[in-house]
């Protein structure tokens, strides 16, 4: 899979809505778990645990997306890089 793909900011500003269709948490979902899940791996975590760590990453993601603001120079990657490794 091709991990340097571009963040779309129309799904960001779509999951920011107070009811985010369901089709766009599956289409972040499938962006996004396997990138999740390849760094829990780089961490050292066996197989089934990083595939719990990437479900808890993508639980807090959809709790504070929606106060999510890009602070400048940061990307949406490095944020959701930084919540992966807490």
């Amino acid at each position: 899979m091709n991990r340097d793909f571009p963040t779309p900011l129309s799904l960001l500003a779509a999951l920011q809505t107070s009811t985010p269709p369901e089709a766009r948490w599956r289409e972040f979902h499938d962006l996004y778990a396997p990138l999740i899940l390849t760094w829990a791996r780089q961490q050292g975590f066996q197989e089934a645990d990083a595939l719990d760590v990437t479900q808890e990453v993508l639980i807090k993601v959809a709790r504070t997306l929606p106060t999510y603001v890009r602070e400048p120079g940061q990307s949406f990657r490095s944020w959701l890089y930084t919540i992966s490794q807490r």
